[in-house]
């Protein structure tokens, strides 16, 4: 593998558009390690930004905006960790948001750069990275408690400390969370969990139910969510997948059927489907608010009709 990353810098300089292609696809794919990434940023940015502006072949422009994209993620969360200025990962996502709010580019190009759109269309094969995107979005993937005290210790001993990203609180998720709402989700959701069971996998339902249960945090959205489907998107997710996903989704169906009227949120007979989840969130294994919001849910079902009681 010696010498293999430099000669992937070095076509990036080219002039032949297929060269230019092959090794922008090559770094893209070589970027995913911290190490790999950081070599790359040291010695092969330059050359995708000057790619970029120079060239006029759609495939590579994108393809250049995903690499630039994978290089600046390279840390994960954690802020301290971070491979571009603040100011220069913003101009990134303006640039990335003339690709991905552009229906006039042809889907199989703007796939290089998911949006949640995406899942609308007949092509179901960007599933997983659409719903990862969501997840970043709203901050609902698993974060390890930070216990001060082994903070203090590793500073002490000068051990690295992750940070979290000024962006991540709790009030920029929000925000967040109504512009995706406003911007339609839960039917680009609705149109995922609907997808052929060969492509939607377990994995990919699981982050669609974190999705969900980020989605249905704020009581004053759960009505959003209610009119737009989101009821009973959930059932299949709470029924099937993961048991992690499966728990998040019978959560998100107890925040819905706790606020809101079983005949609008669950329609007919499916009403009794959202009976098993919220009573499997009862378990002794479950946190306490899950407990809570499943007993009101239920209560709240209770009331509909003798038949369900």
């Amino acid at each position: 593998m010696k010498g293999v990353m430099e000669m992937m810098v070095a076509l990036c300089g080219s002039e032949r558009e297929a060269d230019q292609l092959v090794a922008v696809e090559a770094l893209i794919h070589a970027s995913t390690k911290l190490s790999r990434a950081t070599f790359i940023i040291t010695n092969g940015v330059s050359l995708l930004k000057s790619i970029y502006n120079t060239t006029k072949n759609e495939k590579i422009k994108i393809r250049t905006l995903v690499g630039l994209c994978k290089l600046g993620s390279a840390g994960g969360t954690d802020y301290g960790l971070r491979q571009f200025a603040e100011g220069s990962t913003e101009k990134l996502a303006k640039q990335c948001r003339k690709w991905l709010c552009n229906a006039a580019i042809d889907t199989r190009t703007r796939r290089w750069a998911a949006m949640f759109e995406l899942a609308k269309t007949s092509d179901k094969t960007i599933l997983y990275s659409v719903a990862t995107t969501l997840v970043n979005c709203t901050n609902s993937y698993d974060v390890k408690e930070v216990i001060p005290e082994l903070v203090q210790l590793a500073k002490f001993s000068k051990q690295h400390v992750p940070e979290e990203h000024p962006k991540d609180k709790k009030d920029f998720v929000d925000m967040r969370v109504k512009r995706l709402l406003k911007a339609g989700v839960i039917s680009a959701l609705s149109c995922m969990v609907r997808a052929d069971s060969a492509i939607l996998t377990d994995q990919t339902k699981e982050l669609l139910a974190r999705v969900f249960l980020a989605l249905c945090d704020n009581p004053k959205d759960r009505g959003t969510i209610v009119a737009q489907g989101g009821g009973k998107a959930l059932i299949p997710l709470a029924l099937e997948g993961t048991d992690v996903g499966k728990v998040k989704a019978a959560h998100a169906l107890a925040k819905i059927a706790a606020v809101s009227n079983p005949d609008i949120a669950f329609p007919g007979e499916r009403v009794y489907e959202v009976v098993r989840p919220l009573v499997g969130l009862l378990d002794t294994q479950r946190d306490g608010l899950q407990n809570y919001e499943a007993l009101l849910g239920l209560t709240n079902l209770s009331g509909r009709s003798d038949k369900l009681r």
